[in-house]
């Protein structure tokens, strides 16, 4: 499913790749109150038997990225290879803790530009 903006700051930057409809209440909600009967259908059948982890904090999504992007800058873990090597030398993910106290799962993506 495509994901609709909600405002050009929630773009998710590159190499991100963060679904704020599986994670975003705010964009959810958003999301809810403009979408179509199809959009639901296709948002909901997506849905399946995947956990979701919802944040319901104050920073936007294009925030989040930002600030998951910087603490990586900061760990050295900023680059493809580094970030890889990272996560395979634990449990094949990571946390990360933003400034606001939220606690992020960080996973080895399969898609390549992210």
């Amino acid at each position: 499913m495509k994901i609709p903006a909600m405002e050009m700051e929630d773009h998710i930057p590159k190499p991100i790749n963060f679904n704020p409809l599986k994670h975003h209440l705010k964009y959810i909600l958003h999301f809810l109150e403009k979408a179509t009967a199809a959009e639901l259908k296709e948002f909901t059948s997506s849905l399946c038997h995947n956990n979701i982890d919802l944040y319901s904090g104050s920073l936007s999504c294009y925030a989040i990225c930002l600030s998951i992007m910087e603490l990586l800058t900061i760990q050295g873990y900023s680059d493809r290879e580094n970030y890889e090597n990272w996560i395979a030398s634990s449990r094949k993910y990571r946390q990360l803790t933003l400034e606001d106290n939220s606690v992020w799962i960080l996973l080895k993506s399969d898609d390549n530009d992210r």
